[in-house]
């Protein structure tokens, strides 16, 4: 689970164990007005996270930023979720939006 929005600078990311309890999983850090998503976009088989908002410290100018957190729970990391840098300069800034992903050229992975 995500946990996003207006009144937090940084926004939390909390894993349920299957057991009914919930845990630290990581944040996303230094935003504000945030819309997170949950997509595989490394095709690696866990969840990553797409996040798009305005930086906290630019508010209320808006500077909008946006990128993937890759999902590292697998793998022995001790960040369960890291920004992929690699994907935040393709990507049209985006804040107070809306987005989805979908598989638009039928090659069965999301665009």
């Amino acid at each position: 689970m995500t946990l996003s929005g207006l009144t937090h600078e940084t926004k939390q990311i909390i894993r349920n164990d299957g057991e009914g309890n919930f845990t630290d999983a990581g944040k996303i850090a230094d935003v504000i007005f945030g819309t997170a998503k949950w997509v595989d976009y490394d095709n690696d088989g866990d969840l990553d996270i797409f996040y798009s908002s305005l930086t906290s410290n630019s508010y209320p100018n808006g500077s909008a930023h946006n990128g993937f957190y890759r999902n590292n729970l697998s793998s022995n990391t001790s960040t369960a979720f890291e920004l992929d840098p690699s994907t935040t300069s393709d990507v049209i800034p985006l804040a107070l939006s809306s987005f989805d992903f979908i598989d638009y050229d039928k090659d069965r992975d999301l665009d």
